[in-house]
């Protein structure tokens, strides 16, 4: 008894822990991310009434729902509901990851270097300042994991079910869950099933599940984005899954022949096995960087020392799921060309599962040679050192954009309801009261969208600067000597400077009424 309690305790100090790291995160980065700005528009359109608008916006907006419908039972913005939100997420990813640690046999020992390495994994606190919906995807992703390796620990009849229904709400986050869906007949054949009538049975009864639940997303997905009365149904399933075919060959054919410009005349045949060699890289230096180097390390060292996972199933389904995180992270590459730092995210977190079982032996090593063998004696101290050297500037993120907050509220407390305002960042136009997603002509009216940085010249040098009552400039310290063009552009000087902590300057424009 006294031992559950411990552990216990144990899930309510990480759970602590976690919600400090986030307040703290927010504290010191507390301005929106880019996309964050999407999900809070998205979830005022809803709240508006707007409901076409919102998937107009943006195709995949249950976590806006999510936000809008939790803003109006508190009361509270959607702004501060999306940050409560995640951090309540970022504890369930936690407590769930410890937890599983603990389902699959860890010790009290085990357990703490599970709270270790989960609390100071860089790639969740490199993003606990983010409004994201991937930390929706990853607690329920990890959730539906414990479920899972319940279910191979001790089986029961509604823990399948309950596992299903848990990666369709990490769907409503992050589609990517869906293909671990389409997935579970697959790895219920080969890791569930010791007989081959039990293996069809289960197989039979997921397959069908999956069927039905695929066909009627596909049903919605295609008819949102088809938008067309001719297509309905299958048809248009049909067509969506063309369109997506003939899309992804376009853009191999664009890739590949911006690789053969890259080779000479006599070796641009090698241009499609040089673009799955660099898309090899891409995936494996991006997977590779959100374990982080000192875990990887720990991994190839432990797979020729230490067993992982003494129990064959454990292993067996523990290699199946991270081979489909692979297959996912493939396909984002392929669709993409380029893989962000939050899509290996929920790779990383299966791999981790066996490294404080790792730690806890190499703990043990240590501790019995001490004395003796020199290398064993240093080498668990250094890694350990390594782990804290490697993660702590994970927890001291920030984007340098306060001045582009405290610029755009300063903008919001001066400009009128018929200004019009021009900025080079959607924090800027966001904090200022504006719609950051509606890009309207120069002289049409208010809410215009950030323009990029050639577009706000090429608009100054046109002389049309003239047609905004408020120009915010963002200036990088490397690149100073642009002031005194843009000054001379506007043809006024700055009514507002800000800088950030990197000596970044906004430069803030007002247009003088008396002039004009």
């Amino acid at each position: 008894m006294n031992h559950q309690i411990t552990n216990r305790n144990i899930l309510i100090i990480a759970g602590g822990i976690s919600l400090l790291f986030s307040f703290w995160s927010i504290y010191i980065d507390p301005v929106i991310n880019n996309d964050g700005f999407l999900y809070i528009l998205v979830s005022e359109t809803i709240q508006d009434g707007n409901y076409s608008n919102a998937f107009n916006i943006y195709r995949w907006p249950f976590y806006s729902f999510m936000l809008a419908g939790l803003s109006n039972v508190s009361g509270l913005s959607s702004e501060v509901i999306a940050y409560l939100l995640n951090i309540i997420l970022a504890i369930i990813i936690t407590i769930s990851f410890i937890s599983t640690v603990r389902l699959l046999g860890g010790d009290q020992r085990v357990i703490i270097f599970a709270v270790i390495v989960i609390l100071l994994f860089s790639g969740i606190n490199r993003y606990r300042s983010f409004i994201s919906r991937d930390f929706g995807y990853l607690a329920f992703y990890m959730l539906s994991l414990f479920v899972f390796f319940r279910h191979l620990v001790k089986p029961e009849w509604y823990l399948p079910v309950l596992w299903s229904i848990l990666l369709v709400i990490a769907a409503l986050f992050r589609i990517e869950a869906i293909a671990i869906l389409i997935s579970l007949p697959f790895i219920s054949w080969f890791v569930f099933a010791d007989s081959r009538k039990k293996r069809i049975k289960i197989g039979a009864t997921f397959g069908l599940v999956l069927l039905a639940t695929f066909l009627l997303l596909a049903w919605w997905f295609a008819g949102s984005r088809l938008n067309n009365a001719n297509y309905s149904g299958i048809e248009g399933i049909f067509d969506l899954a063309n369109r997506f075919m003939a899309g992804s060959i376009a853009e191999y054919s664009v890739r590949l022949e911006q690789m053969r410009t890259l080779l000479t005349q006599y070796s641009e045949s090698y241009a499609p096995v040089a673009l799955f060699a660099t898309l090899i890289i891409i995936l494996f230096s991006e997977v590779i960087q959100s374990i982080t180097l000192a875990y990887t390390f720990i991994l190839i060292y432990s797979w020729r020392k230490y067993v992982i996972f003494s129990e064959d199933r454990v292993r067996n389904a523990w290699i199946i799921l991270i081979i489909i995180q692979l297959l996912i992270l493939t396909g984002a590459l392929l669709k993409y060309y380029f893989i962000t730092g939050r899509f290996p995210l929920a790779l990383s977190l299966t791999v981790l599962l066996p490294v404080p079982f790792i730690l806890s032996n190499m703990y043990q090593d240590w501790k019995d040679s001490r004395n003796n063998n020199v290398v064993i004696r240093w080498f668990f101290p250094v890694t350990v050192l390594l782990i804290i050297v490697a993660s702590l500037p994970s927890l001291a993120t920030f984007t340098g954009k306060n001045h582009y907050k405290d610029g755009g509220l300063w903008i919001k407390q001066q400009i009128k309801s018929d200004e019009k305002l021009l900025s080079t960042d959607i924090a800027i136009t966001y904090y200022a009261g504006r719609n950051p997603y509606k890009r309207v002509d120069v002289d049409a009216w208010v809410n215009v969208r950030p323009y990029e940085r050639e577009d706000v010249y090429k608009i100054l040098k046109n002389n049309q600067g003239r047609n905004f009552d408020y120009i915010a400039i963002s200036i990088k310290k490397k690149y100073k000597e642009q002031e005194k063009e843009i000054i001379n552009l506007v043809g006024s000087p700055p009514a507002k400077r800000l800088k950030n902590q990197f000596g970044d300057e906004l430069l803030i424009f007002k247009k003088d009424k008396t002039r004009s």
